[in-house]
């Protein structure tokens, strides 16, 4: 079933990608400035697929060229940390575009729409033949003011979703509030793990915004569930002072 679905999307997005190709860069003017984005779908090939997470940022100058990129990946097999990245785009009259991700000695391509207030949608189309990467995400202007920790202040609601170790769906959502400096109080969250529902008991929760220049931070949530302890670490990029990927 999972070889179908691969199949399936990868079918998809050539259907997409017939009609995009051919346009010029009229409008690629609507993409420019910083932004932070998030990807979630599957990589594999013909007969095994898993799930693959990506989260990042990058500058558009507003006429097809993307500097300062940077990535960080989750998969089963394993992740990078940030992995450095420049690009080129071109969007079409129809406000929908391609994208190009150039990494060292690999690349990764995108098609994607732009949206009225200056985001855009986008889905990656690598998987040839049932093999590669393939899924969905989105791309959000980001505030490089808010680049820092103390800008990260306030009630913050939280969520992330994926397979737990024994492969099952598994998700917490929660809230906390960030005091500026590093440490989220008044933390409670709820796990569904295992086929369970639990309640997150927290000991400790902390943040940083390790990178001015990127907006790319770290967060880890030490708690227990169901009387056994856990820790999750997060990396996220900041879109603006209200919102994290």
């Amino acid at each position: 079933m999972r070889k179908w679905n691969v199949v399936l999307a990868v079918f998809f997005a050539s259907i997409f990608m017939s009609s995009v190709y051919g346009q010029t860069g009229v409008n690629n003017a609507e993409l420019n400035g910083n932004y932070a984005f998030t990807f979630s779908g599957m990589s594999g090939n013909g007969n095994f697929a898993s799930t693959f997470g990506a989260v990042g940022r990058f500058t558009a100058d507003g006429a097809g060229n993307l500097t300062n990129g940077q990535l960080d990946t989750n998969a089963v097999s394993g992740g990078g940390a940030a992995q450095s990245f420049t690009g080129t785009y071109s969007i079409g009259a129809d406000h929908r575009g391609t994208m190009t991700f150039n990494f060292s000695g690999s690349s990764a391509r995108l098609a994607f729409a732009m949206l009225a207030n200056g985001n855009a949608q986008f889905i990656e189309f690598d998987a040839s033949g049932g093999s590669g990467t393939i899924g969905s995400g989105t791309m959000e202007k980001s505030d490089s003011t808010a680049f820092s920790t103390a800008r990260i202040a306030g009630d913050y609601a939280f969520g992330a979703a994926g397979p737990d170790n024994a492969n099952n769906r598994a998700a917490i959502e929660g809230r906390f509030t960030s005091n500026g400096t590093g440490t989220l109080t008044n933390a409670a969250g709820d796990l569904n793990g295992y086929g369970t529902d639990y309640a997150m008991v927290f000991s400790a929760a902390r943040y940083a915004v390790a990178n001015a220049a990127t907006g790319r931070g770290t967060m880890n949530f030490t708690f227990t569930f169901g009387g056994s302890p856990a820790s999750l670490n997060f990396v996220f990029y900041v879109v603006n002072s209200g919102k994290l990927l």
